[in-house]
């Protein structure tokens, strides 16, 4: 039995059909839009926003830091790409557009450009040194934990609803710490600041609205997410609520440290906050009345927490990196 066939393993289902033959290129395409481009800038803006807080921005132009950043970004592809071909059949119950649930991009040729990524991210990371080695390492078995359902049925945590934001975490917080000590030995407390706020953002409430619509897909597929157990509801209200605790936190963060970038990014926080909140206040609305709701108008209500939850992440980054450069907070 090979990976693919482990990796969709489920009662009553099969592996896919293969997708036709693609070119090279078109499946490397294909890949790196199964692995949510927005998703892979996101990681690079975090990866960026440690270098400069760390040592500058003239950092991310040494050859170790870019090494390293690579290293990462291909790492999280092949997490990403993986999480693509465990999760098809409930992609394709859900209705995503992605590439593998559309049968444009076939599961094996999939996991051979993970693979493939996967080899250039440690081989890249050893060469810049034990932090970025063992970062990409936790990453890759924190994406194995998070996507893999034999690893799933082996183990009792990754059968619980913390499972998710734990790993989530992993990821998060390993993107500025690898960034942070590759750029400067060391992590400064900007960067612990801004690292904890945002792997808060993603682990408490990126974690909770991101399925608040494949509720339906993710229970054929067994996943014991909060919004499984316990309703789409339960994990909106909880979003929303950690969202505005997080939002007040980062805030808080950034004007206790004195840092004028950082109090920004913690201020755009906060609005995400708030926009985030906002969101799942309408959720939990139209949830009480989606009887009378056109079906675009429901989908687009329940994927609002989390199209404003990404937004918002890239808005700090953005944010942060402009206000380094206009306040040359790295001289």
């Amino acid at each position: 039995m090979t990976f693919v066939d482990l990796a969709l393993e489920r009662p009553g289902t099969r592996t896919p059909a293969r997708a036709p033959r693609r070119s090279v290129a078109r499946t490397l395409w294909w890949c790196w839009l199964e692995s949510r481009p927005r998703v892979q800038w996101t990681v690079a803006l975090r990866f960026s926003c440690a270098v400069v807080l760390t040592a500058g921005p003239g950092a991310l132009l040494h050859a170790r830091v870019l090494l390293a950043g690579l290293a990462w970004s291909a790492a999280y592809v092949a997490v990403y790409v993986v999480n693509g071909v465990c999760d098809l059949t409930e992609d394709r119950f859900n209705g995503k557009d992605r590439p593998m649930a559309r049968g444009d991009l076939g599961p094996r040729s999939a996991v051979a450009v993970s693979a493939g990524l996967t080899v250039a991210a440690l081989a890249g990371a050893w060469s810049t040194g034990p932090a970025a080695l063992v970062g990409v390492l936790a990453l890759l078995v924190a994406g194995a934990g998070y996507s893999w359902r034999p690893a799933q049925r082996r183990a009792r945590l990754l059968r619980t609803p913390l499972s998710q934001p734990l790993l989530i975490l992993v990821g998060g917080a390993g993107t500025y710490l690898v960034a942070g000590w590759t750029a400067g030995g060391g992590i400064a407390p900007a960067v612990l600041v801004l690292g904890a706020c945002m792997s808060a953002w993603m682990a408490c409430v990126g974690a909770l609205v991101k399925d608040l619509d494949d509720v339906a897909g993710d229970a054929l597929a067994g996943r014991r997410t909060l919004a499984v157990l316990r309703g789409p509801e339960a994990a909106a209200r909880r979003g929303g609520v950690a969202a505005l605790v997080v939002g007040a936190a980062a805030l808080a963060a950034g004007l206790g440290l004195g840092h004028l970038p950082l109090t920004l990014a913690g201020l755009t926080t906060a609005v995400a906050a708030v926009r985030v909140a906002t969101a799942c206040r309408r959720f939990l609305a139209g949830a009480a009345g989606a009887a009378g709701q056109h079906p675009a108008e429901r989908a687009r209500v329940r994927t609002a927490p989390y199209r404003r939850f990404s937004s918002g992440q890239l808005a700090v980054h953005v944010v942060l990196l402009a206000a380094c450069a206009g306040a040359g907070a790295w001289s």
